[in-house]
């Protein structure tokens, strides 16, 4: 099996995620921070159905007619109270509707309840939306809310060259998957349309290369042997495919680390870590371009947090989210092209 490289994941935060309408599992709203010199209260209520988390400002824009509930009037921002959605609204101690099943109460106290200007800023968080699907994290995933057939569109605002699609860490022990591209958002007849072989918790497909502005991930029969889909990392980007095989094979490191400390009372106490997997690996030659591409990838990437990518190792038939553990390695061959040479490289799984 062949090995590849996968890092430029087109994927980013200015691409714009379509789930099929309700497919998420809903998100929540945090608590109310106060801003008020008045004496009532907000009670924010949800369960919050929007895809994007946002930051929302409630502000009391006129007293006019008494301080109190009932009385005043408030506005309300989504992003922070750059502006405002609506204003002169009436403040009631019954939930009134603010959007994306949102609901905001108020509960008067001693006093006057509100001064011109009070306000009370909340967020509405997508702990399991579709920005878990590009962050790299393994600990975090998008998530639907059941097992019906799931499809996201996702849109780059531009045609976008892709060859490779993964799936990362999800959950599922059966379903049909399929990846499609096209110039429109219209999917009776896509450009291109690749399945995706079922593997547990990872499965990828590779295609020849196809420019399109919209892909479109179906998930349909999944196994009622779960409740919900769950999917840590998704990819769509092209491939760094070397044109051999590795040279001398390759070497898998399995590595623990010791630490120690001693207590107040002078007891040493020890702990043993079992490290992620290292790997070395030496090819013979890459195509003619993709060592080129490879080191301006690492150069991008290595002055940031060393971010971690795919790599499928052909040999052991695994797809791997790794890091660079250290760096490139590569030695000309006199009289070759410029990209010619052996290629050394060493690899960290993220665990």
């Amino acid at each position: 099996m062949t090995s590849f490289f996968a890092q430029d994941n087109r994927l980013d935060a200015g691409t714009v995620f379509t789930a099929t309408a309700g497919a998420l599992a809903a998100g929540v709203a945090s608590g109310a921070r106060k801003e008020a010199v008045g004496a009532a209260t907000l009670d924010v209520q949800g369960p919050y159905t929007g895809t994007d988390e946002r930051v929302y400002v409630v502000e009391i824009d006129s007293v006019g007619t008494g301080t109190e509930v009932g009385e005043a009037t408030f506005r309300w921002s989504r992003d922070g109270g750059a502006g405002f959605v609506a204003a002169g609204i009436p403040t009631s101690s019954a939930p009134a509707i603010l959007e994306d099943g949102l609901r905001i109460a108020f509960t008067g106290g001693d006093g006057a309840d509100f001064a011109p200007g009070d306000r009370w800023t909340f967020k509405a968080l997508v702990p399991h939306g579709t920005a878990r699907l590009w962050d790299r994290d393994r600990s975090t995933a998008m998530r639907t809310a059941d097992l019906s057939d799931f499809a996201l569109v996702v849109d780059f605002g531009e045609a976008k060259s892709a060859d490779t699609v993964i799936l990362f860490d999800h959950n599922l022990s059966a379903a049909t998957v399929t990846l499609e591209g096209n110039d429109t958002d219209t999917w009776s007849a896509p450009a291109v349309s690749v399945p995706v072989a079922f593997a547990a918790e990872r499965m990828h497909a590779t295609f020849p290369s196809a420019a399109q502005r919209y892909w479109r991930l179906r998930v349909e029969g999944m196994s009622a042997a779960e409740t919900y889909f769950a999917l840590g990392q998704l990819f769509v980007g092209p491939r760094i495919e070397p044109v051999t095989r590795f040279r001398d094979g390759f070497a898998e490191i399995h590595e623990i680390a010791a630490t120690a400390s001693d207590s107040a009372s002078g007891a040493r106490r020890r702990w043993v870590h079992r490290l992620p997997r290292r790997f070395e690996l030496e090819w013979e030659t890459f195509a003619p371009g993709e060592l080129a591409t490879l080191r301006d990838q690492f150069r991008a990437d290595a002055g940031g947090a060393r971010r971690p990518f795919f790599f499928h190792h052909g040999d052991l038939g695994e797809l791997l989210l790794v890091r660079w553990d250290e760096g490139i390695r590569f030695e000309h061959r006199p009289g070759a092209p410029s990209d010619h040479g052996t290629v050394r490289v060493a690899l960290r799984e993220v665990g």
